[in-house]
């Protein structure tokens, strides 16, 4: 007998029936797939599988015993049931039943349920199918088996297409997850569908066990900020959670660990001309003007030209709605350098010097940057990094990447932080397993 197993869930909305049989396939020593499964039974979207698709099938293909309805009375079985939370039919595995009670494996919820059978709505969705089963042949007692259910990550962000294959951290983090033998998928955002509370990515429902790591860049689209305020209503369990990237807006967060407050978001001519005025008056010569949510350095501008600056604050509007308006922070040094940062909730994952190939621009991570190692953080960044965490962990933010320069912060990065690939490289290291046991303990600890 088996005494672990991990059982397969369904991949769409309407493959019940091939899970199960999946399942029993898999108890019997013969894995078949459940989409060759769904194929050979003919499953239909909207409608299921027939039973007496399922029925053939088994007689086929497993130690099949018979099928009907009022034909159970213990052992393994598949049966044709109707969802409480829906009322619609749905294939379950029975694995046994003791003193009335049945346990059975729910493919679409990914676990096993003890209900007396009294309480079990055993009917078909028409009504004309009362305790109907496919009942197997076996000596084997499956109803104390040790279920682990099959998990499944997704990655929900910008299309395949746009991503740099080899450096994207996200696809690290994803090929991470396929060394440990975990199944993941890539989706964009045009790929949602949301029925009730469910979350389906292609077609393939999110379960409150599975993981979902939210990437966008830049994450200054319209669409990203509506899409994430329908995610913040749905089961699953994401990375990070789309109420905290809503509310956590990336400079606000670093207003509290910068010496100054001299951080101003605008929406107008008139709120610019106040806020130079503003930091003119604390000293202030010259300016940055950029984007909310500055990744990939796209269109920041330093200048200590007003008419420059209004120019570039209209181009940013006219695509994010507001823009950012804060001091410049000259370098002390002739190259400008900086620190990047990931770290998660419980650790820091690593961090890397970085200086750039020319001498302008605030943040030389994005402007042809050179990667190097660092011995290590100073006591000014770990004192940051420390302050973050705890704010990280209690507004339910897992991971963030931090930009330092001369020891000031300059950026918390939320929806997509990134530079794995330059850490592992510098490091000679595979992070992304960091990542993902951090990844791990957190969804147990929430």
């Amino acid at each position: 007998m088996h005494k672990n197993f991990t059982f397969p869930r369904q991949t769409t909305r309407f493959t019940c029936g091939p899970a199960c049989l999946a399942a029993v396939s898999m108890l019997f020593g013969k894995p078949i797939k459940e989409d060759n499964i769904a194929q050979e039974v003919a499953a239909e979207d909207f409608l299921g599988t027939k039973t007496g698709a399922m029925d053939e099938w088994s007689c086929a293909n497993l130690p099949y015993k018979s099928a009907g309805e009022g034909t159970y009375s213990n052992g393994l079985a598949i049966a044709n049931i109707r969802r409480k939370e829906s009322g619609t039919g749905h294939y379950v595995l029975i694995l046994g039943k003791k003193n009335d009670v049945i346990r059975y494996y729910c493919p679409l919820i990914g676990e096993t349920v003890d209900a007396p059978e009294k309480d079990i709505m055993w009917i078909n969705s028409n009504g004309s199918l009362k305790k109907w089963s496919i009942n197997f042949e076996t000596d084997i007692d499956f109803y104390d088996l040790k279920i682990s259910p099959e998990k499944h990550v997704f990655f929900l962000g910008n299309p395949l297409d746009e991503l740099n294959i080899d450096t994207d951290t996200s696809l690290i983090i994803k090929s991470g997850y396929e060394r440990l033998n975990i199944k993941t998928s890539w989706h964009s955002y045009t790929d949602i569908f949301i029925r009730g509370s469910v979350l389906y990515l292609s077609g393939r429902p999110v379960y409150p066990k599975d993981i979902v790591w939210l990437r966008q860049n830049p994450s200054c689209d319209t669409i990203y900020y509506t899409t994430l305020q329908q995610l913040c209503h749905v089961q699953g369990f994401m990375l990070n959670k789309p109420e905290a990237i809503l509310i956590n807006n990336d400079k606000k967060l670093t207003n509290f660990y910068r010496e100054d407050n001299n951080i101003y978001t605008i929406y107008s001519e008139r709120a610019l001309l106040t806020a130079l005025q503003h930091m003119n008056l604390r000293g202030v010569e010259k300016y940055v003007i950029k984007p909310p949510n500055l990744f990939g350095g796209k269109d920041v501008l330093i200048s200590d030209d007003k008419d420059e600056i209004i120019k570039q604050m209209n181009k940013i509007i006219d695509y994010s709605g507001c823009a950012v308006v804060e001091r410049y922070i000259p370098p002390r040094k002739n190259t400008p350098t900086d620190v990047s940062v990931i770290i998660t909730w419980d650790r820091v994952i690593s961090a890397i010097s970085r200086k750039a190939t020319c001498s302008s621009g605030l943040t030389p991570y994005h402007c042809g940057s050179i990667a190097s190692e660092i011995k290590g953080l100073k006591s000014s960044e770990l004192k940051i990094i420390e302050q973050v965490q705890e704010v990280m962990r209690e507004r339910g933010i897992f991971w963030a990447g931090l930009n330092f320069i001369e020891e000031e912060i300059i950026e918390i990065n939320l929806s997509c932080p990134g530079g794995l690939q330059s850490m592992n490289e510098v490091y000679s290291s595979n992070l992304e397993m960091e990542l993902i046991d951090s990844a791990t303990k957190y969804q147990k600890n929430s």
